[in-house]
């Protein structure tokens, strides 16, 4: 699990203040908002359904955490990440400490992180696309929740960030790149095999964003780059299969009435990728009610996007689910089939 830290919420202090005082004293007073406040902002019941029922199995994306799935044109998918936000000095990186103290201390005994580590290199190698992760600092939205003035403190070209490429290992270890993040931008430009000039998305640089990454990637790379955050992954038992799960609340309309109407390219690269690694890519859709075992959930098997319809665009097995109940017409019974794999 990501791990979290309880900060005081510094307002007293303005970024001109901040700016003046040498990076050591800098590091001292930044303080942020309480992290437990921005994770339990992202909890969805589905999500948290399935983490309590198959906490071997699931891997979702929390604070400081995530699974982003990267494309070419919005449809191809090239790259798949695992992205955490660590605790560092952004212009210094760690010091004393490897990332590798980080890791295997937060994660040593997360038998759901040692799989997805096992499942990123056997998708590598079917896939024939890198897995990797890719650690930034945890900082979080500052002087007042704008990003702009982070930036002003800690220039994102010269912030330091951490690579691996889970498929690469030298003697049985995977290697790590320290890059500054002008050289992270022509890293990830070269996994993806493309080349861009132009920088940002064009979106808000002060609406909210849940980490770090999700800010610097909006400022500093191309309009042209598909960056999809991935909602979880079921992995099987043996460690060499994966379903991408995409879930959807709504009751407005309410089951069986709601379908996806948005997001047609994300689910084409989502439905790319399963198809790219030779596995599943399901939907699953709720009215946004603490789940049980007796809620229902729409159901969607996706097996392809339809790019020339722009409504029904979805070619999918769709059925009606309980959580939990005897024979097929349930998602339990879906899961436990397929983590047997």
């Amino acid at each position: 699990m990501p791990w979290e830290k309880a900060y005081e919420e510094l307002t007293w202090c303005q970024a001109d203040d901040i700016i003046k005082l040498c990076p050591k004293e800098r590091e001292k007073i930044i303080m942020t908002k309480d992290s437990e406040e921005l994770t339990n902002a992202r909890k969805d019941e589905l999500d948290e359904y399935l983490k309590r029922n198959y906490p071997e199995n699931y891997i979702s994306g929390e604070q400081d955490c995530n699974l982003l799935l990267w494309g070419k044109n919005g449809t191809e998918p090239k790259m798949f990440s695992l992205n955490i936000g660590v605790e560092y000095s952004p212009l210094e990186g760690l010091k004393g400490k490897t990332i590798g103290d980080i890791m295997n201390q937060k994660y040593q005994s997360n038998s759901s992180f040692k799989r997805l580590m096992k499942y990123g290199e056997e998708i590598s190698s079917k896939s024939h696309m890198p897995f990797v992760i890719i650690v930034y600092p945890s900082l979080r939205e500052t002087y007042g929740g704008k990003w702009a003035d982070t930036e002003r403190v800690y220039n994102r070209k010269q912030v330091l960030f951490y690579w691996f490429d889970i498929s690469k290992k030298v003697n049985g270890k995977i290697e790590h790149e320290i890059l500054k993040g002008e050289q992270l931008r022509k890293r990830i430009y070269s996994a993806l095999e493309v080349c861009f000039n132009d920088e940002g998305t064009g979106k808000d640089e002060n609406s909210h964003l849940s980490d770090y990454f999700h800010f610097w990637s909006r400022q500093t790379l191309s309009r042209n780059i598909t960056k999809l955050d991935i909602d979880g992954i079921i992995i099987n038992n043996l460690g060499n299969k994966g379903v991408l799960v995409e879930i959807k609340r709504s009751s407005k309309p309410p089951i069986p009435d709601w379908k996806p109407k948005y997001d047609k390219a994300n689910y084409k690269l989502e439905s790319n990728y399963a198809k790219r690694i030779l596995s599943y890519f399901w939907l699953l859709h709720h009215e946004s009610r603490p789940c049980d075992d007796d809620e229902i959930i729409s159901f969607y098997n996706i097996v392809d996007v339809d790019e020339a319809q722009s409504v029904d665009f979805i070619i999918s097995n769709e059925t009606i689910l309980k959580m939990s109940v005897a024979g097929n017409q349930s998602l339990k019974e879906k899961i436990s089939k397929f983590i047997d794999e």
